[in-house]
Parts: C-alpha cells; structure tokens; sequence
C-alpha cells in the first residue's frame, strides 16, 4: 500500500516547526529556533547523550576555499535551554564526518584548504581521525584512515560499528582519486585498526548514509562522471555485500546531490536537494512524505528525541548559507526498507 498523504493528514503525520515540548504546531517557524553560531555546508555533526554537536565546515563564499573558509569549532547544543556552547577546537575540516559513542565524540577526515585567501586552491583530504572525550574536553589523535578522504559520509551502528564509505582523496595540484573502498571501526576498541568491507561499486561523493537493522544505506551522490544520482544501495553486514536500492523521486536532475538521511525511530528519512523529506514505503519505492521549509543540500537531519529531528545549516542556490534550524515530528512511518 502506498502512503498517499493528504495535506490535512500529512500535518498529523510530520510537521515542520518549532521544537516544544510534544506539540509542532505548524504556525511555528524555523525561526523560533536558536541559529546555528557559523553558517556552515559540509560540516560534521551528530546527536549523542540529550544535546547536539557541530563541527568543522565552509562558511565562505561558493567554491572558494582558503585557510579563512573554514571552521575548526565544536558546538553544543543543549536541548533543554537551547543555547549553543563552545565546547573545543581542532584543525580546519570541510567534507568530514562526526559521530558519538559512549562517552566520546569521533571526528573522520574531511579537507584542509592550505592556501591563504586569493592564492591558488590547494586542497588536500586528510586521513585524521580523533575522539573527544566530553568529560575531559580535549582531543585524541587514533589510528588514521588508510586513505586521505572527503566529500563522504560516515554512520555508527547501535553495536558501536563505524563505517566510512564514499567520496574522494583530494592531492593538491594532483588528480583526484575517487573511492571505491569502504571501511569499518570498531569504536568499542577505540585503540584498534581499519577493517576493510567489500568495496563499493559506485565512484560517488557528496553523498550521504545512514544505518539500518542489516548495516548502512548510501543516498545519492555526485558520480565520477559528474552526473547526480537518486539511487540508493544497502550494505549488509552479514553478508559483506552491496545491493542497489530504489531511487529517490523528484523531477530535478539535482534530486540525489548532497542529500542528508539519517534512521529515526527504525525509519528511513532523507531530505533531498529539492527540499522534500523522503522515506521508502512498503511497497520499496520512495515516497514524499512532507517538505522542509527551505530546500537545502551539504546539511544535516540529526536524529533527536523520539520520533523528532533537527535539519541544521547548509545552503541553496537562491539564498546561500542559512543559519537557521528546522525541526521535524514523525507521528508515523513504515519501518526500514530491506532490499530482498
């Protein structure tokens, strides 16, 4: 059965609005919301133990990139008072990852831009990969990526299983190389090593994952060819293989680029370029299920309490970075999608 929404259901099923309390009443706007402190695109950022945290991102203008362009700032976002907090600091990071586990935050890869304002672009993806400790609040350097990369994205199981999959390594005056290795970290052992899944079969970046029951689904992505694409593919992990997925709907060719999704509440929910909040029904295509109040790419949708979520920063082409925050409240969707 599909799930055909009427306007007068679809505002009992997820409204965009303000965060209070229970209730999104849909008069509410993003603007009752606490701004993001930098407007960023391309940053990290995740939801762990009640608050939400930021890192790192573009705050310059659209493809210009220097020492100046990017942030190196951690940011705490209480739930309660919804005040942001400066919480630490590290090297200037775009197209990188963020997650939390346990008592600690992990910061993957991500671009460092060493050229300084008006000089020539000189981009190199980065290998780091750190924890911060939130009781201490410092910094610990752990065991590399085998690989420079950027421009992917990253997820971490409920079992504590990283995985790194997609985008780039960015060489300087070099070509870049695009990634078909995928990788693993077993962050209950945060002093061990890289493990190696099966590769994946797509050369795609600015995409975007999130994790299911079995592993992880990729979204979209810009491909080696410089074609965007809407298609999915499932990892299991079991079977250590990949299947392709449906693909996301919408008209514009842009639909698949720099997408976010994440899993709330056993859900599937990807919000698209063209600003449409997507899942997969049980029928296994992909549905519209609402629209946020701005469309928006290189962002995130950070799962939060229950069934709620948060649609942070990134940018469009009419109006460029936003500041701002939305919010999301799903009453009800269908559980994950399994490919067969």
């Amino acid at each position: 059965m599909l799930y055909r929404l009427s306007l007068v259901f679809l505002a009992q099923i997820l409204v965009v609005s303000s965060l209070v309390s229970n209730a999104f009443p849909a008069e509410k706007t993003p603007s009752m919301l606490p701004v993001i402190p930098e407007p960023v695109t391309s940053f990290g950022a995740t939801y762990h133990k009640g608050k939400v945290y930021y890192y790192g991102g573009h705050f310059g203008q659209a493809h210009r990139y220097s020492t100046a362009d990017q942030a190196n700032t951690l940011w705490e976002l209480n739930l309660n008072s919804y005040t942001w907090e400066k919480i630490g600091t590290g090297p200037r990071l775009q197209g990188l990852a963020l997650v939390g586990y346990r008592n600690s935050l992990y910061r993957i890869g991500g671009f460092t831009a060493q050229n300084e304002p008006g000089e020539e672009h000189d981009l190199w993806s980065q290998k780091s990969f750190a924890r911060f400790n939130l009781r201490t609040k410092k910094w610990e350097d752990l065991a590399d990526l085998p690989e420079g990369r950027s421009s992917f994205d990253a997820t971490v199981s409920e079992s504590g299983m990283l995985y790194v999959v997609g985008g780039w390594q960015m060489r300087g005056d070099s070509e870049s190389i695009w990634h078909l290795t995928a990788w693993r970290f077993d962050l209950k052992n945060p002093h061990g090593t890289w493990t190696a899944i099966a590769n994946f079969p797509y050369k795609r970046r600015a995409i975007s994952i999130a994790p299911t029951n079995e592993g992880v689904v990729v979204v979209g992505g810009m491909q080696d060819t410089g074609n965007i694409t809407p298609k999915t593919v499932f990892y299991n992990a079991r079977d250590n293989q990949w299947v392709d997925g449906p693909e996301l709907v919408g008209e514009s060719e842009m639909t698949g680029f720099g997408t976010a999704s994440c899993q709330i509440d056993g859900s599937l929910i990807v919000s698209a370029y063209d600003g449409t909040l997507q899942t997969i029904n049980q029928d296994g295509v992909f549905e519209v299920v609402g629209n946020s109040h701005e469309a928006r790419f290189f962002h995130r949708v950070v799962p939060t309490r229950g069934k709620q979520a948060l649609i942070l920063g990134g940018a469009n082409m009419e109006t460029g970075k936003f500041d701002s925050m939305e919010s999301i409240h799903l009453d009800f969707l269908p559980k994950l999608y399994t490919p067969k």
